[in-house]
């Protein structure tokens, strides 16, 4: 990404803050235009600040400027290699998230599908997932790809609920300081990885029904440089994601 095109993400950025929140995606579609990977980038940018569960990535837009995504459905009972499709968990502005079973091991997992055009974000995931091993970070089991180019992920299946639901009803001091220090032990076992999660929120972090704390989504983890000199053929660095 050039120094000038850094600067203009940034100022749509900060001028799309400046808009209402139930106005803010008309605004950047009408002033990106054409240009959906500069509406990309935007999106990205206003998603971490907000917090938001879904984000609008475009494939195309509809005659009145609105967004149009494209998604990877996978039908109920549908094989993936060894994994049969059971039934949808959830959904987000880049990937599906279904619950499956291993027919080999006879265990279920959680396969998250992305859209076709994520096959980056997918990757940096993957690596960031596959080079940590701590109990409070989502297990990584295995990758793929599909006839229509879409990528996916298949991890350990957390039961439970994301930590913006679990603070609605936990009240207690001593069971918050816990989900505290567990979230922390992740992130630090990363940071010792030379891994920076770079999209840490409530909706990225789930609290198992026994209490363990699961850390997920790496999708915009960066990997720091090794080297002194700051050069790292391994780097899961990506420049085209500013912040």
């Amino acid at each position: 990404m050039t120094p000038e095109r850094f600067r203009q993400i940034e100022q749509l950025y900060n001028a799309a803050m400046e808009v209402g929140a139930d106005d803010r995606d008309s605004y950047v579609v009408a002033a990106c235009g054409d240009d959906k990977e500069m509406y990309r980038e935007v999106a990205l940018l206003l998603a971490q600040d907000t917090s938001t569960d879904v984000l609008p990535i475009p494939k195309d837009l509809d005659q009145r400027g609105r967004v149009s995504p494209v998604r990877t459905i996978v039908e109920t009972g549908t094989k993936l290699g060894p994994y049969q499709i059971v039934g949808l968990v959830g959904e987000g502005g880049m990937a599906m998230v279904y619950r499956a079973r291993d027919v080999r091991l006879g265990r279920v997992v959680a396969i998250k599908v992305s859209d076709g055009q994520f096959g980056q974000r997918f990757e940096r995931e993957a690596r960031a997932i596959s080079s940590l091993n701590h109990p409070n970070i989502c297990t990584l089991y295995d990758v793929g790809s599909m006839p229509n180019g879409a990528s996916f992920l298949v991890t350990e299946l957390v039961e439970g609920e994301t930590l913006r639901e679990w603070v609605k009803h936990s009240h207690d001091w001593h069971c918050k300081m816990q989900v505290i220090q567990q979230m922390s032990a992740a992130i630090r076992a990363a940071h010792e990885a030379g891994i920076v999660h770079r999209d840490l929120k409530p909706a990225n972090v789930m609290i198992r029904t026994d209490g363990l704390v699961k850390v997920l989504d790496f999708g915009l983890a960066k990997r720091l440089p090794s080297s002194p000199d700051g050069k790292d053929d391994q780097t899961a660095t990506d420049l085209s994601l500013p912040g």
